[in-house]
């Protein structure tokens, strides 16, 4: 956690607990304006966690990888907690189910879907890099998605990397590097 978000989060705590903004922007030498702006925006933060949280444990209980949700529902499951460039990279991206995100980032032996050039369709989605995509594939394997998705993420993973390793891009290999697929 950087300085400045750890800063935020005092602010916001702070804030919550009711103190005056005026006390808060003394305390960190910053504008009464700027406490009710870092305030509000930790507090959309945390809203989207929880709420991230709240869907895994409901997509969890389906244990249905083919079952459409709604895309925003499925990018807050995904990216809660992740910086907001990350959201929005995964926002250009759309996906109904479980099994549409695990093609886009692990396509699978039989699907060739794939976009020329990278194993991963969703590297040559808008704005989705190494640090993206390896951010994305920690998440997945970090979720409890039910017994259904952590098999076939598990088998997915192990062919990808697999894969990489034998024709990937160089960028593709930074990301088994990052050592995300482990």
């Amino acid at each position: 956690m950087s300085a400045k978000h750890e800063r935020n989060l005092a602010i916001w705590w702070r804030w919550r607990r009711g103190d005056k903004s005026a006390e808060i922007a003394d305390e960190f030498g910053i504008r009464p304006q700027r406490v009710v702006e870092v305030a509000r925006y930790m507090q959309k933060e945390h809203d989207l966690v929880t709420r991230g949280r709240e869907l895994v444990e409901r997509i969890g209980k389906c244990d249905d990888l083919d079952r459409e949700w709604e895309p925003d529902d499925i990018i807050d499951m995904l990216t809660a907690g992740m910086p907001v460039r990350v959201r929005n990279a995964v926002g250009y991206v759309f996906v109904r189910s479980l099994r549409d995100l695990l093609d886009l980032v692990a396509p699978g032996a039989n699907d060739r879907r794939r976009r020329v050039g990278y194993i991963s369709p969703i590297l040559g989605k808008r704005n989705f890099g190494v640090a993206a995509l390896a951010m994305v594939i920690r998440r997945m394997s970090d979720l409890n998605l039910g017994p259904a998705f952590r098999r076939e993420w598990t088998a997915r993973k192990v062919w990808y990397k697999d894969e990489v390793e034998r024709e990937g891009t160089a960028l593709e290999r930074q990301i088994v590097e990052t050592g995300a697929l482990d």
